[in-house]
């Protein structure tokens, strides 16, 4: 038996919070599935989780973390060229382009 609704996005919500958003999408493909708005509503912060988690991982040199969490968030999430230009904006900004062609 399936938990309610209500209860899985909480739980995605929390994921959020603590920093997991790969737990907070895993918590919402069901939902999704379903087709329920509030769940779509909520894909958006996941991807912001990621991108936030990058932006961190960025400030402590940990430059695979950060290039596997924007790799994670193009696979998982089918990007548009919306969340690909706030990506790139974001490593623009960091100048992590010139580390990642040092690799």
């Amino acid at each position: 038996m399936t938990q309610p609704a209500w209860l899985t996005k909480w739980q995605a919500r929390e994921a959020l919070q603590n920093g997991q958003p790969e737990e907070a999408h895993r918590l919402l493909e069901t939902l999704l599935a379903e087709g329920n708005r509030r769940a779509w509503a909520l894909q958006g912060d996941v991807v912001r989780g990621y991108l936030e988690r990058a932006e961190k991982g960025l400030k402590q040199d940990q430059v695979e973390a950060v290039w596997a969490d924007l790799k994670a968030l193009i696979q998982i999430f089918h990007l548009s060229n919306q969340y690909l230009v706030w990506g790139y904006q974001v490593l623009s900004h960091m100048k992590i382009f010139s580390l990642l062609l040092n690799l």
